[in-house]
């Protein structure tokens, strides 16, 4: 880690902001990498079809517990 320099998985926070969407940014924080366009359009209908008028909490820790959801 370098003074002054904001870092995840190898990703400087400011190419990432207003870059990326969250659940692009999620898929990041899980396996470790930005998924591909069609990953992040099946996280983000997933994410978005279990929601259901839960809160935000509830539906990540459903679309995370989903068992072989993010596989390469």
């Amino acid at each position: 880690m370098k003074p002054g320099t904001i870092a995840y998985r190898g990703y400087a926070v400011e190419d990432l902001i207003g870059r990326v969407g969250f659940a692009e940014m999620v898929w990041l924080l899980i396996p470790g990498d930005l998924p591909r366009p069609a990953e992040a359009k099946l996280l983000e209908a997933a994410l978005v079809a279990i929601t259901c008028g839960v809160s935000i909490n509830n539906a990540m820790a459903s679309a995370v517990n989903v068992p072989g959801f993010i596989v390469r």
